[in-house]
């Protein structure tokens, strides 16, 4: 197994994460995540407040995949679901999984009022499953309830 650690801010991670999707290794499934990749983020993580995530939510309609990925996060609080989970859930391969979390970034990013820096999703590196771990922050989830996404 090859282990990759990088570290910096959440800003600097949230910018080269999808440039280090690790490859395949011998006798691992290409859709498991390969090779393992650990990522250090120093400073603390802002996410969106219940405002922020509500224009993010709000300022153009969701896909049917994007609803799934919230859904199925709400409902796992206060547990965190694996990427693979989730491209289970949505019918996904890993690679369409990863544009939608990429549009996901965009909707963020472009929505007006962003703050840089800021988190829609709570991730982390599952080292022993090879994939991404993620869950919702309280402010997303109050506004998933206020906008009745859920």
């Amino acid at each position: 197994m090859k282990v990759t650690i990088y570290e910096g801010t959440p800003d600097e991670i949230a910018r080269i994460l999808p440039s280090i999707q690790p490859a395949p290794s011998p006798g691992r499934d290409a859709g498991s995540g390969g090779a393992a990749v650990a990522v250090a983020v120093t400073g603390e993580k802002r996410y969106v407040n219940v405002e922020e995530a509500r224009l993010v939510l709000s300022r153009r309609p969701l896909s049917a995949e994007q609803l799934i990925v919230f859904r199925t996060l709400y409902e796992a609080h206060p547990h965190s679901v694996l990427a693979t989970e989730l491209q289970d859930k949505t019918h996904y391969t890993p690679a369409q999984f990863a544009g939608l979390m990429g549009a996901l970034g965009r909707r963020l990013t472009h929505t007006e009022g962003y703050k840089e820096g800021t988190w829609l999703f709570d991730v982390a590196w599952d080292i022993n499953e090879g994939c991404c771990r993620y869950c919702l922050p309280e402010g997303v989830r109050s506004a998933l309830e206020l906008e009745k996404l859920v």
